[in-house]
């Protein structure tokens, strides 16, 4: 292999896997009370979903990757002190709540991601896609507090199980890539919606 393309398949590992290790590494610095490093951290997210945006393949998943970069960067600005004198104002709760919608936004990005390289006969970014799915929508439904029933625990962990073997191996049939990344895209469309049913009851209820 070429210098280019080990350059260009880190670039795009990195990509794949930074959202969801910044976002797990904010809450973690939130909790210590390092609320500058944890702002960093989401607007490094921010940045990445930014970027991604220009390898949407539909309006939709796009709007959705726009959403997250603003919410993450308005719980962002709540957490520095110049921003809100009196402590700032993002709480656990809120960090939460916009962090399980952008873990649903990036699984859906990277189910369409992980299809494009199916389709160019890429096995191995493939499988790292559907394994970063697989991880972002266990986190979702964690951080929405949304209990994902043994079936989808399953599904999630044979998902995993599939991407870690195409990545490792690059083996396995596109056949069996294409229904696993079928069974997460159903997974972040059930999680999205009950995300956002959650989100119109509170803000009926706040009203």
């Amino acid at each position: 292999f070429s210098t280019n393309w080990f350059v260009g398949r880190e670039f795009w590992l990195a990509l794949a896997e930074g959202p969801g290790r910044h976002l797990s590494g904010a809450r973690g610095e939130f909790l210590e009370g390092r609320t500058r490093r944890a702002a960093e951290k989401l607007e490094k997210v921010a940045a990445i979903l930014e970027f991604e945006t220009r390898h949407s393949h539909s309006d939709k998943e796009r709007a959705l990757l726009l959403t997250s970069v603003s919410e993450l960067r308005e719980v962002a600005r709540g957490f520095l002190p110049e921003s809100y004198p009196q402590g700032g104002r993002s709480s656990i709760e809120e960090f939460d709540r916009v962090s399980a919608l952008a873990f649903h936004s990036i699984a859906a990005h990277q189910v369409t991601l992980g299809r494009d390289a199916l389709v160019s006969g890429d096995a191995r970014m493939a499988g790292r896609y559907i394994l970063e799915a697989a991880k972002a929508l266990e986190a979702g439904f964690d951080l929405g507090g949304i209990p994902s029933g043994n079936v989808l625990k399953a599904d999630l962990r044979g998902a995993k199980e599939v991407g870690a073997r195409l990545e490792i191996e690059g083996e396995g049939s596109r056949e069996e890539g294409s229904a696993t990344l079928d069974a997460l895209e159903a997974a972040a469309t059930g999680l999205g919606n009950l995300l956002t049913s959650r989100r119109k009851l509170n803000d009926r209820v706040t009203d």
